[in-house]
């Protein structure tokens, strides 16, 4: 008798205990769904920015750089106006300022000029190189070169 007693009161315990699991569960999953609603939002990436090339020594060399944040890459797109067809033009990324450039922080695909006197490249660069050169220097610039190695173009770049 002591055991028949014992079973039935174990059979009345098996469905209480699956719906204690089951509204725990439900607890849980509310639990987890109120911290997601609560999260913020990632940031949205930073706006492209667009730099200005003003010409250098006399080369009428003009242009645009537009430098877009992708998560640990930066791409940097390079367009000039002006330069001779057929002529290969180096730009690099320095320290420094148009006035007082210092030394080259990264190296950019060559700008091809052609027929129509212009041409573009782009170049995509580890993010935390430009930000250290940054944070060390203080102040960065886009340069494309004639041909001599002087400064054709040039546009400080400001800080994002």
């Amino acid at each position: 008798m002591h055991t028949a007693f014992t079973t039935r009161r174990l059979l009345w315990l098996v469905p209480a205990f699956g719906l204690l699991a089951c509204a725990k569960k439900e607890a849980d999953a509310n639990a987890a769904a109120a911290t997601a609603q609560q999260a913020p939002a990632p940031p949205p990436p930073p706006a492209p920015v667009t730099v200005t090339l003003t010409a250098r020594n006399n080369s009428k060399m003009t242009g645009t750089v537009v430098l877009t944040r992708q998560g640990d890459s930066t791409s940097v797109a390079l367009t000039l106006n002006g330069g001779r067809s057929g002529t290969t033009y180096a730009s690099h990324i320095h320290s420094g300022t148009c006035d007082k450039p210092g030394g080259v922080v990264v190296p950019l695909t060559g700008v091809k000029v052609g027929a129509d006197k212009s041409g573009t490249s782009t170049t995509v660069v580890a993010t935390a190189v430009l930000d250290s050169a940054r944070a060390k220097d203080g102040a960065l610039l886009a340069q494309s070169h004639l041909p001599n190695g002087k400064p054709a173009a040039c546009g400080e770049i400001p800080a994002q």
